[in-house]
């Protein structure tokens, strides 16, 4: 898969763990006050092209999590999971750096299983279409559980979108 297809095709999987990569921020005491959320998967180009709107979006998502309305939330809930949302969007950011510099340095193409590995590195999945229906790769999945080859290429139909536990897509770009 070549850059430009990656970046408008897949998209990474946040949220999928517990136990965050070493390559990743570390926790706080504050956060252990927020229940973890569902995983969800942004498209990689709109966490290139909005953090700022993808971090507001993982907000929702975060303090929908959370019992109780989201109107009404208390503030130290709400600034921890703040700190819960940048610091996966940090996860993203780094693993998004680091694909680029993979690129730079090995060549023009990727393959499904290098760039799995390459997100688990930042405690992140991956997640190659957003169709509804279609399931996220978590992290913790490898590409042999999966019957895949290292070498094995997929392929799906995408669009631009956000799946919230594969189930459901919304549009966030046109």
């Amino acid at each position: 898969m070549d850059y430009l297809t990656l970046l408008t095709t897949c998209s990474l999987t946040l949220f999928t763990s517990a136990h965050p990569s070493p390559c990743a921020s570390p926790a706080t005491p504050k956060t252990s006050s927020v229940i973890a959320p569902s995983p969800v998967s942004i498209p990689i180009f709109s966490i290139l092209n909005g953090d700022t709107e993808t971090a507001w979006f993982l907000l929702t998502h975060v303090l929908a999590s959370h019992p109780g309305q989201l109107t009404n939330v208390d503030k130290q809930i709400r600034e921890a999971a703040e700190v819960l949302v940048w610091r996966e969007m940090d996860r993203a950011n780094m693993c998004i750096r680091a694909l680029g510099s993979w690129f730079e340095s090995n060549g023009q193409e990727i393959d499904m299983c290098q760039l799995e590995n390459l997100a688990k590195e930042y405690g992140v999945g991956v997640a190659f279409g957003n169709e509804k229906g279609s399931s996220p790769v978590h992290p913790h999945t490898s590409c042999h559980e999966r019957g895949m080859e290292d070498d094995h290429e997929h392929s799906h139909s995408y669009r631009h979108g956000i799946c919230d536990d594969a189930s459901a897509t919304t549009t966030i770009l046109a």
